[in-house]
């Protein structure tokens, strides 16, 4: 066999947190609605070279996998989360974002949104029917290449999200998924008509399980209130908040949900969750602005389809300066299509991103171009 040929875009490590041993794991399939008992964790969430055959990207996220497996042992030992903004914590914040971008969800995501784009100009160019674009499919030749490449540098826009641990007793499980890391925004979920879990939007919430007792949640703290203010552990004893977490994995999974004990009991996540999974991965939508004989303007926008499940959960609060806000951002009858959490991280970054093509930094400085200006997540 190839050296290296297996790549996992759900690390072998992580899924390792969820059952008591390295070799096998506990599955519920979606599709089947079947339980499989210690299926082998080496053939989990895998495709044969995934990111490339030349392993550039499998190595780079190899050498990220390794610091963060530390790290994870580290919060589960401890029960605390590294300090702001230290090695650990860095690692940490990369490895979430890069996690939510190397699934093969997320390839199929960015896949759709191609297939849809394309299809559109290839019916209104060159008039192809819908019917013939219905039996072809067209996309990326390597898209987690693009979505791994787009989170490397994107992660830099979540540096100012807050981030507090979740624990549970002994008699409750968090469970993880194919597409572990879930993207959500309880502040705009009314807002239908595009993405609101862009890296850079306002009241973003970032769900990552690391194992089935520990939970970290990132969050907008200009927006939400978790848990007590000082507090940065917060252990869960309302069996509902447990199930609504879960139930975000189960809602945001590509086909399995993966988990620690024997029997969990998968027929009421089931009930509570299957009208929330997603029918589509990306939309699409074009307005014609005007139409003549030769002449077709036209507005064009595409997003990925965001989860919603009418989260609510018990030791999350929206901020009241926040809901002010919100109230007169619906009286407005224009809408803006995307509201950005930190304009001053935002500009910050594309400042960084000129002088790195100036050879004032490089690629990898942003770290220490952005805490030059004493960047703070107090507040």
């Amino acid at each position: 066999m190839p050296f290296n040929k297996k790549h996992h875009y759900v690390p072998k490590f992580y899924l390792k947190r969820f059952t008591d041993n390295s070799k096998s794991i506990n599955i519920f399939n979606i599709p089947s609605l079947r339980i499989i008992e210690n299926a082998s964790l080496k053939n989990e969430c895998y495709k044969d070279y995934f990111y490339g055959e030349d392993l550039k990207f499998e190595k780079a996220l190899s050498i990220l996998e390794g610091k963060t497996a530390k790290v994870l042992q580290d919060i589960s030992i401890s029960n605390k989360l590294p300090p702001f903004p230290s090695p650990q914590y860095i690692v940490l914040l990369i490895n979430v974002i890069m996690q939510e971008a190397r699934t093969k969800f997320a390839a199929d995501q960015i896949d759709e949104l191609v297939d849809k784009n394309m299809k559109h100009l290839l019916e209104i160019q060159n008039g192809i029917t819908q019917d013939d674009l219905s039996k072809i499919k067209i996309g990326l030749k390597k898209p987690a290449r693009m979505a791994v490449s787009v989170a490397a540098q994107c992660h830099l826009m979540a540096m100012d999200l807050k981030c507090k641990l979740l624990t549970i007793g002994s008699n409750r499980e968090f469970i993880t998924s194919d597409n572990p890391v879930v993207y959500y925004n309880q502040y705009l979920e009314y807002r239908t008509f595009a993405s609101n879990t862009g890296i850079a939007s306002k009241g973003l919430e970032i769900f990552y399980p690391i194992d089935h007792k520990h939970l970290i949640v990132y969050y907008d703290a200009d927006v939400y209130i978790v848990g007590n203010k000082k507090d940065k552990v917060i252990k869960l004893k309302k069996r509902r908040d447990i199930e609504m977490l879960n139930k975000l994995q189960y809602v945001n999974a590509g086909s399995n949900i993966y988990f620690h004990e024997k029997h969990p009991n998968f027929s009421k996540l089931k009930d509570l969750s299957s009208k929330y999974r997603r029918k589509q991965k990306a939309s699409f939508k074009a307005f014609v602005n005007e139409e003549k004989s030769e002449i077709r303007n036209e507005l064009m926008g595409s997003s990925k389809e965001d989860v919603r499940i009418e989260l609510n959960l018990s030791f999350i609060k929206v901020l009241r300066k926040a809901k002010k806000w919100r109230k007169k951002l619906q009286k407005q009858k224009e809408q803006p299509a995307v509201l950005i959490r930190n304009m001053q991280l935002y500009e910050k970054y594309h400042q960084f991103q000129e002088l790195v093509k100036k050879g004032v930094y490089n690629s990898g400085d942003f770290h220490r171009f952005l805490f030059s200006g004493k960047l703070s997540q107090e507040g």
